[in-house]
């Protein structure tokens, strides 16, 4: 067996070179992280683990590479430290976020910002690399499997819009027979044939990360916001004054109960009080087929710029109306929480 690991390091990186010398724009290695130590929290790697990082790293080692692109989990920077080491380099740390399509976005457009001809090397986890595939321009592409580590793929992009052609490839020491066969739903969910599709999905961009009381779910959310059409059309801003020149209150909702569109619900996910973030948000999951007019078109989508200004528990429900029940959770008055005057 031990005879084995260089042969596919070596074959691998023939593979590699093989790719880039044919290459009209951008070589981009993705390896799932080597195995892990344990099944929770941030764990590190195993010393299969390491042995694997190891043959990733010899199998590189002829290879010029430009750049690093790893996760914010130990696993994923372990893995490709030793590769980063030997050229200088410092991994690009992109976090994997609320969405795994809005990661893989995240992780492609940090690979392009290489020039043409660059050589990068992206280390993910078994569900973000085809989607990162994906996002290069690449074809579909399964998840991997669970106790799957040594697949690895060679995505070669073109300058030219020529389609971009993948590599499957293995590296380190071989997957168990059984690495492959992903567990099945339990019954009585039949199987089906076929590769999932994202039909929509929302997207954001962290502006500015919050260092403040983080936001939970069905808590009260105080946020500023300006929305905008996707024709640049500017239809709300809570930053606007009031008719009578004062300024605007922050939006205050519930988050996670259903209060504002299902983009908001799900957009300030993982953002703290001070965080900044452009939601990119599709029709389905704002205003629908219908939109609102007439300031909201029929299957509109919108950008909002939001900024979380405070958070606080909603206001504790009574027994006396049941009309109050079937309203929902309540938010506390802005004036009570950041004062009267809107920062």
């Amino acid at each position: 067996m031990r005879a084995v690991v260089p042969t596919i390091a070596l074959l691998f990186g023939l593979a590699v070179h093989a790719a880039r010398l044919e290459a009209q724009g951008t070589i981009v290695v993705l390896a799932r992280h080597a195995e892990k130590a344990s099944s929770s929290g941030d764990p590190g790697l195993t010393s299969a683990g390491q042995a694997r990082a190891q043959a990733l790293a010899d199998a590189l080692q002829h290879f010029r590479l430009d750049g690093v692109v790893v996760s914010q989990f130990r696993r994923t920077q372990a893995t490709a430290a030793i590769a980063a080491a030997a050229r200088g380099l410092v991994p690009i740390v992109v976090p994997v976020g609320p969405t795994v399509v809005a990661h893989a976005e995240s992780v492609a457009a940090a690979a392009r910002r290489f020039p043409p001809h660059s050589a990068v090397l992206v280390v993910g986890h078994s569900n973000t690399l085809g989607p990162i595939i994906v996002a290069l321009g690449g074809p579909a592409t399964s998840d991997l499997c669970d106790a799957e580590y040594a697949t690895m793929f060679v995505l070669t992009t073109s300058e030219e819009g020529a389609p971009a052609r993948l590599l499957r490839t293995t590296v380190g020491a071989p997957d168990p027979a059984t690495a492959t066969a992903c567990p099945q739903l339990p019954a009585p969910i039949p199987p089906v044939q076929g590769q999932p599709l994202t039909a929509f999905a929302l997207r954001y961009i962290d502006i500015a990360v919050g260092v403040g009381q983080p936001v939970r779910p069905r808590q009260c959310i105080y946020a500023h916001y300006t929305g905008w059409l996707t024709d640049g059309t500017k239809f709300d801003s809570s930053r606007d004054t009031l008719p009578v020149g004062t300024p605007r209150p922050p939006f205050a909702f519930p988050q996670g109960t259903r209060r504002v569109i299902a983009g908001w619900d799900a957009g300030f996910e993982g953002m703290a009080v001070g965080g900044r973030r452009r939601l990119l948000i599709p029709y389905q999951l704002a205003y629908g087929e219908l939109g609102r007019p007439p300031v909201i078109p029929p299957r509109a989508g919108l950008i909002f710029d939001v900024e979380v200004m405070a958070v606080a528990d909603t206001l504790p429900r009574t027994d006396a109306a049941p009309a109050q029940a079937a309203a929902g959770p309540r938010c506390p008055a802005w004036t009570g929480i950041g004062g009267a005057a809107t920062p």
